[in-house]
């Protein structure tokens, strides 16, 4: 299990002799505020699992959430594709559905449907204490994460 671009997956997939445009593709993205405070919280230790790295998990512990997001998309420091705009991952390759985080569930059964498979329900194996993202912004950190990731607010059409 890893994260690649899509441009990477239908390399693999033409690496195969296969037509990537075969296949229906489709994709999740998430509002970047509530992402980057849920990767703050994998990133500081909420999660009890073997990733990040104790090494990766020890250089974040403890930082604040101005720190961490100063830290954390400026150093090298940890998955370099949990750091990489949504926008880039998917870049201008054709996507036959993108679905939200938000409705991830409902997203994904309306993808079961498309492709006749049958629904089921997913499983929730990280999932983080739940919270109000916007309760760990302030005004200067809400403006600096609006201009970081301006190109996904836009591309995907979230706000604060």
């Amino acid at each position: 299990r890893s994260h690649h671009t899509l441009k990477q997956y239908y390399r693999q997939i033409q690496n195969k002799g296969m037509n990537p445009l075969d296949f229906y593709s489709f994709s999740i993205v998430r509002n970047p505020f509530d992402k980057l405070v849920s990767e703050y919280k994998w990133f500081c230790g909420e999660h009890k699992n073997i990733f990040p790295n104790k090494i990766v998990r020890k250089f974040y512990k403890g930082m604040s959430f101005k720190d961490f997001f100063y830290n954390f998309n400026f150093n090298k420091k940890g998955d370099r594709y949990h750091k990489m705009l949504q926008s880039s991952i998917l870049s201008n390759d054709r996507v036959d559905y993108i679905g939200r985080f938000e409705n991830l569930q409902s997203d994904f059964d309306s993808i079961c449907k498309r492709i006749n498979k049958p629904l089921v329900r997913l499983p929730n194996i990280y999932k983080t204490q739940e919270c109000n993202y916007k309760d760990f912004y302030t005004k200067s950190i809400q403006r600096d994460v609006e201009i970081f990731f301006k190109k996904d607010l836009i591309q995907f059409n979230y706000i604060y």
